[in-house]
């Protein structure tokens, strides 16, 4: 067999396992809403998209979908509503899209939030979204797409059954730029409008799995690697193998 440097590190998938009341104190929180202004059987949907981003040495700039509401109510509902969903998730923002009629709730919301919240919290800050007049909602929905194919973007496929996650992922999974496959938007529009209120880093690709050295592990008196169900000695491959490794792992 040829050569082989048993110590050169080589990029092995961990499982990564962390409290998750941790995971999200480190989250930058906000909520954006896409307002319908009627509630009529051909009217679209309003939608409350509750949302965090994560940058960490485990995930860099990556984007969480953590609550989700899409359904038809009244604007003074809707707004009860958003400060139900804004209170649970102690959000310090809320994104509002504040095109024509749309406008209405959001100037609505500047008023109402502050004087809904106990005076022991501060109200979170009602921000305006608009993008461009050149962006169809078909760009700004691409806008996203570098997430998902970076794996930048967490959906939970836990809440699937869920009538608004189920919404959600139906219109993630047919999007196409001509928005032919979508009876309705209003679900991956709120996920997309988060480009309005994040700052994010450019895209520059994937993250790269922390470098596991076998030896090391097996010197830590570790012998199979959880993530993957191997042992330690297999990710090392015949060429790698020696004596001394060998009494290590038996």
């Amino acid at each position: 067999f040829p050569s082989h440097d048993i110590k050169q590190r080589v990029p092995i998938s961990e499982a990564v396992v962390r409290p998750w009341a941790d995971v999200l104190n480190g989250m930058r929180r906000y909520i954006t809403v896409d307002y319908a202004p009627t509630t009529t059987d051909t009217s679209d949907f309003s939608a409350i998209h509750v949302l965090g981003v994560e940058n960490s040495d485990y995930f860099r700039d990556t984007l969480y979908s953590l609550d989700h509401w899409v359904g038809k109510k009244q604007q003074a509902d809707l707004m009860q509503l958003l400060y139900r969903m804004a209170l649970k998730w102690r959000v310090p923002y809320i994104g509002i899209e504040a095109y024509a009629l749309k406008r209405e709730f959001y100037e609505r919301a500047l008023v109402d939030l502050p004087h809904l919240y106990p005076s022991s919290l501060p109200p979170p800050k009602v921000l305006e979204i608009n993008f461009p007049t050149k962006y169809t909602k078909a760009d700004k929905i691409l806008g996203i797409q570098w997430r998902f194919d970076q794996y930048r973007i967490k959906v939970p496929i836990d809440r699937e059954a869920d009538p608004c996650y189920n919404m959600l992922w139906q219109q993630i999974k047919n999007f196409t730029y001509s928005m032919a496959k979508l009876r309705y938007d209003d679900a991956i529009d709120t996920l997309a409008m988060h480009q309005g209120i994040a700052k994010g880093t450019t895209p520059i690709g994937p993250d790269v799995p922390v470098p596991i050295d076998p030896v090391e592990q097996m010197e830590k008196g570790e012998q199979v690697n959880e993530a993957t169900g191997m042992s330690w000695m297999a990710h090392l491959g015949v060429a790698g193998i020696t004596q001394q490794n060998w009494v290590r792992a038996s």
